[in-house]
């Protein structure tokens, strides 16, 4: 078990939505340096913004098409 940790971490990158970083992102960093020492806090984390095809935000329930 103690290998399995090793290999994983510190995470090199956390992703996750904008609109989540008061949440997934925010949880995920105070859990982490609360825990676990330094050398083994995430490295980087992103927020992605929305999708766009054609310059258009791309729907999530039509994902060949963009939104209205």
């Amino acid at each position: 078990m103690r290998h399995e940790f090793e290999f994983s971490y510190p995470i090199d990158l956390r992703c996750s939505r904008k609109d989540q970083i008061t949440n997934h992102l925010t949880f995920c960093l105070f859990n982490h340096t609360a825990v676990l020492p330094k050398d083994k806090w995430p490295r980087s984390m992103r927020a992605n913004g929305h999708l766009m095809l054609n310059s258009n935000k791309k729907c999530r329930k039509t994902p060949a098409t963009s939104c209205p």
